[in-house]
């Protein structure tokens, strides 16, 4: 038996380790007191996805129809409750306008008549060209020369050097299909006759024709048949003389058969296409 030393303190018992030092010698040590140890990556943010811009289109609308109650119009596009035209008159364009891409709601409403029903409504073109015009109806339940629109959308190929790319697009109020021709001429000293040549022939009422490459610079006359049977021999309804600009061109008849009707003559509209604001010019047909 081992006796304590004379005059020595009997030892102590060891005093137990707390709970949360036990704990944590469990746990290890943690990775910010471990020199050297690789610490784990962050995991990827990704950032936000942002939606695309909705696609947009450029329409441009041309006002071809005598009517006088569209005299004056607001054109409603995309359904917009803001007209993208104002007080637009008869023989004047506006635009480009921009609208979003696929079948847009259309409406044409009386100048300052936001309320009013639609003159005329529909779908506005994805793109291009939007002609309100004069129909005559037939069917029953629905007004004589209510107003309609037609539209399509442009081709904008340049042509070759020194011409001009046009189409037609034929809004004479009571008259049916028409041929536009270059006219005849005559056989002179050093030169043989020129029979009359169709540049637009059985242009359909209401409707666009295709492209045609035509000289530019230069003036040219042109003549407004009746559609027959032979192309450039029908009743001749007017002439008209320009001079097409190096470019594309939509050339828009319009007015009235009978030119003393109402006091609305036959005009032919010529609307370049492209560029901004770009205005239609007017050439008399006589």
């Amino acid at each position: 038996m081992l006796l304590p030393a004379c005059g020595a303190a009997p030892p102590r018992a060891p005093r137990p380790l707390p709970t949360e030092v036990l704990n944590a010698a469990a746990q290890g040590p943690l990775e910010d007191d471990s020199f050297g140890a690789p610490r784990r990556a962050a995991e990827p943010v990704a950032p936000p996805v942002e939606a695309p811009p909705p696609a947009t289109a450029s329409v441009r609308v041309i006002h071809a129809s005598p009517d006088r109650a569209a005299a004056s119009v607001d054109v409603y596009v995309g359904g917009n409750g803001t007209p993208g035209a104002s007080a637009l008159a008869f023989r004047h364009a506006a635009g480009p306008l921009s609208v979003p891409t696929g079948a847009q709601p259309l409406a044409v409403r009386a100048a300052g008549a936001a309320a009013a029903a639609p003159l005329l409504s529909g779908d506005s073109p994805s793109s291009g060209l939007a002609h309100l015009h004069r129909r005559r109806l037939r069917a029953r339940g629905q007004r004589p020369d209510a107003p309609r629109a037609r539209r399509r959308g442009d081709d904008e190929t340049a042509p070759e050097a020194s011409s001009a790319r046009v189409r037609l697009f034929h809004a004479v109020a009571g008259l049916s299909a028409v041929d536009v021709c270059t006219p005849a001429a005559p056989a002179r000293a050093g030169s043989p006759a020129r029979p009359a040549a169709a540049i637009f022939a059985n242009a359909a009422y209401g409707a666009f024709t295709d492209y045609v490459a035509v000289p530019a610079g230069a003036a040219v006359t042109l003549q407004l048949r009746a559609r027959n049977a032979r192309p450039c021999a029908g009743l001749l309804r007017g002439t008209v003389s320009l001079t097409p600009a190096e470019g594309v061109a939509t050339l828009v008849a319009t007015g009235r058969v009978a030119p003393g009707a109402n006091n609305v003559p036959r005009v032919l509209l010529v609307c370049p296409q492209g560029g901004e604001g770009a205005s239609c010019t007017e050439a008399p047909v006589r």
